[in-house]
């Protein structure tokens, strides 16, 4: 069998779930006979693609598949096994879609990685909203040539999660209760950033 190398683990009572990033097949490890098993397929995906899914995220009975290089948002229902697809935009068919995708309540904000936009899944409605304004002030204020807007990493303070610019000095301040933003400019303005972390400290 090839190295299951994943970007991320979903942990259930029963087993961890996870997508292989060497091609389409999702495993789910046993807790108690600690074995891997193929469980599936993501459906109207191709076989041999890699990094489909960035995170498993739950809500409820159901896994959203975050898509990074997948056709849509996929959300598959644990009880009765049935998959459900959540297509975005047409036109925006950007690999490396997101590579971080954060849960508060109902709704699970989508970071554009090289999506132009942040994506609000709610799952009590099954529908998504969009947040242009965001990378639109990036492409405006930062570098046009850099296709990543951030990557995976974050700090959560309650309801407010902050993000490092792939683009400019910028460090997003995004309030997930009210869903407004603002931005932080750190250090030089050439300056670009590949993470953020916290030292715990106000």
């Amino acid at each position: 069998m090839p190295l299951l190398n994943t970007y991320h683990v979903l942990e259930r009572e029963e087993g961890y779930y996870f997508v292989s990033s060497e091609f389409n097949a999702v495993f789910r490890l046993d807790r108690e006979r600690e074995k891997i098993q193929f469980l599936e397929q993501i459906p109207n995906e191709m076989a041999w693609e890699r990094n489909l899914i960035s995170k498993i995220v739950q809500y409820k009975d159901k896994m959203i598949f975050v898509p990074l290089n997948a056709k849509c948002i996929w959300i598959k229902n644990i009880k009765s096994g049935n998959w459900n697809s959540i297509d975005l935009r047409k036109g925006e068919t950007a690999k490396l879609k997101f590579f971080q995708a954060i849960q508060c309540g109902h709704k699970i904000y989508m970071i554009g990685c090289c999506y132009p936009s942040i994506v609000c899944l709610d799952m009590d409605r099954e529908s998504v909203a969009y947040f242009d304004g965001i990378m639109g002030r990036l492409d405006a204020d930062g570098d046009r040539m850099e296709e990543v807007y951030f990557r995976n990493q974050y700090v959560q303070i309650g309801s407010y999660v902050y993000m490092a610019s792939c683009k400019s000095n910028s460090v997003l301040k995004f309030n997930m209760e009210n869903e407004e933003f603002d931005f932080m400019k750190v250090g030089n303005s050439e300056w670009r950033y590949s993470g953020i972390a916290w030292d715990g400290r106000r």
